[in-house]
């Protein structure tokens, strides 16, 4: 049975949503997505795909995950606007280190948490102070895109899906 998404607020102003997407929604995602994950920049943590992958999902006809997640974060609103400037998939493992990094070229940042058997968030740098969220599978991070933020260390394999997108 499908629960309903849920949205709560953390103390430092950031939007955590739990249960997203249905169990077969989730396993079309990682037979589409997860096989996408192959390039590894010195300056990224762990694996990603490219960072198009938006144009992919839009023109494969793989599930459009996107439309749910702004339909959620802007609660089904037809007068908003929203523009996808990168989207990309990252796995990390046991031997991902933290990158510390912003997303300068966009308003906010989403980090789906596709496959996360540990439950760890992000690392987020909020006033110079370290918080990391305890993050189930299925869940939705978003977060300014000024935000210092890096991936957790992690000892199990992680596949995270991440969306820099501006509001139009």
């Amino acid at each position: 049975m499908f629960k309903k998404p849920v949205a709560r607020k953390t103390l430092q102003g950031f939007t955590i949503v739990e249960n997203v997407f249905s169990l077969k929604e989730r396993w079309l995602m990682k037979k589409q997505l997860c096989p996408l994950v192959h390039y590894r920049g010195s300056e990224y943590p762990g694996l990603q795909s490219h960072p198009e992958v938006h144009h992919l999902v839009y023109s494969s006809g793989f599930f459009n995950f996107y439309t749910k997640i702004f339909d959620i974060v802007y609660g089904y609103n037809p007068s908003k606007t929203v523009g996808i400037v990168k989207s990309w998939i990252n796995r990390q493992d046991k031997h991902t280190v933290p990158a510390w990094h912003t997303h300068p070229d966009s308003d906010y940042t989403c980090v789906y948490y596709l496959v996360n058997p540990e439950k760890t968030g992000t690392v987020i740098d909020y006033d110079n102070k370290l918080f990391q969220y305890e993050l189930k599978e299925n869940s939705l991070l978003i977060l300014p895109s000024s935000v210092r933020h890096t991936s957790p260390v992690v000892k199990r394999e992680r596949f995270t899906v991440a969306i820099d997108y501006i509001e139009m």
